[in-house]
């Protein structure tokens, strides 16, 4: 399959980079996608607040307790339709947003109450950002084929594995953005966060 299919979230690993792509050390991407005066922090905002805050939305259940709620846009013309997911329903771990055909009625959702340019992400980033500024705020990606872009970082660290302990535990975490851009302009984003310990 190739990275623009990956880019579009026809696959998607939660767990962390689609495969054959490595992770490099780096800093982080993006952590959070704030829409309107909400903010979405990845690994840290539950979904019940998603759904406090921004409404119902389309909730669909996958298996081992993940579950997407899903959303379009305030606009009345070409609205942005957005996913917010969990990969264990404890706390959302990824974020997508793309400007489909408004024709597509497989993605039903209800709208929110915020519009399109009241979406920011991470780094000073949003919907209206060229390419070269994603590049610019990111770093160069790992891959680049044609209209598709794809970022990995990751950091890791020790700290006790309990409390007063001497054993020592590492963690990593680990981000992903995949991008798809029509020239310099973005249609879809994907970023995901996710964190293990060994």
């Amino acid at each position: 399959m190739s990275l623009i299919a990956l880019a579009c979230g026809l696959v998607v690993a939660l767990a962390g980079p689609p495969g054959g792509v490595h992770a490099v050390a780096g800093k982080p991407l993006l952590r959070f996608v704030s829409i309107g005066a909400f903010k979405v922090t990845l690994e840290k905002t539950t979904p019940d607040r998603v759904t406090s805050i921004l409404g119902p939305g389309k909730t669909t259940q996958g298996v081992h307790h993940a579950l997407r709620i899903a959303y379009w846009s305030a606009d009345e013309d070409s609205p942005v339709y957005f996913e917010l997911d969990s990969d264990d329903g404890h706390t959302i771990t990824r974020f997508r947003l793309t400007r489909p055909a408004p024709t597509d009625s497989s993605l039903a959702a209800p709208r929110c109450r915020a519009k399109a340019n009241e979406i920011v992400f991470d780094q000073g980033l949003s919907l209206a950002s060229s390419k070269q500024t994603f590049v610019a705020r990111l770093g160069p990606p790992q891959v680049e084929d044609h209209d598709a872009v794809i970022w990995a970082h990751k950091r890791s660290w020790q700290q006790p594995a309990s409390v007063g302990g001497t054993q020592m535990q590492t963690w990593t975490e680990t981000y992903t953005v995949l991008g798809r851009f029509q020239g310099e302009q973005l249609v879809t984003i994907d970023a995901i966060k996710r964190t293990s310990s060994h």
